[in-house]
């Protein structure tokens, strides 16, 4: 059974429960369903609880425990799209050399202006580590913040394409 109709089925048992007078047994998030059924959706006022790891937020921040457009994206992955990181790859530069370091902080700065480009473009006032999306750091919209991650490399390409 495939997730949609897995979470339809769901929906309809926790409505035929309401139906019949029984609540107990089934708690799901109208946040969950409205991301299942609209990925990327815009949250206004999401909460953030508690202090977010500041080296994993790479743009925007937090105003009065809240943000209203957050997205997450998996830095790794956008590190390994850079021209940087593809050339140690293509060059088999050793790990821990001083030409390795080099090159990733290079492909660190390449991959965070990325995410910065888009974040502006997008309007995003918060882009954070998937790592850090939780119910704990976020508990009202963990569910529905949007990764951005394939959305960042694809523009970190066309920025590269442009440069050529």
């Amino acid at each position: 059974m495939g997730a949609r109709k897995t979470l339809e089925r769901i929906l309809e048992t926790g409505t035929n429960m309401l139906k019949a007078g029984r609540n107990s047994g089934l708690v799901i998030s109208l946040a969950t369903v409205e991301a299942f059924y609209n990925p990327g959706v815009h949250v206004e006022g999401c909460d953030v609880a508690g202090d977010l790891n500041q080296q994993e937020v790479f743009w925007g921040g937090v105003v009065d425990g809240e943000c209203d457009n957050p997205v997450k994206i998996d830095y790794e992955k956008i590190i390994k799209s850079t021209p940087a990181y593809r050339s140690i790859k293509k060059d088999r530069i050793e790990s821990g050399t001083p030409k390795y370091w080099i090159l990733m902080s290079k492909a660190s700065d390449q991959a965070v202006s990325y995410i910065k480009m888009q974040a502006k473009e997008q309007g995003y006032d918060l882009v954070v580590s998937a790592s850090e999306v939780t119910i704990e750091t976020f508990p009202n919209c963990y569910e529905i913040i949007a990764d951005r991650t394939e959305e960042t490399i694809a523009r970190g390409k066309k920025y590269e394409e442009s440069k050529k």
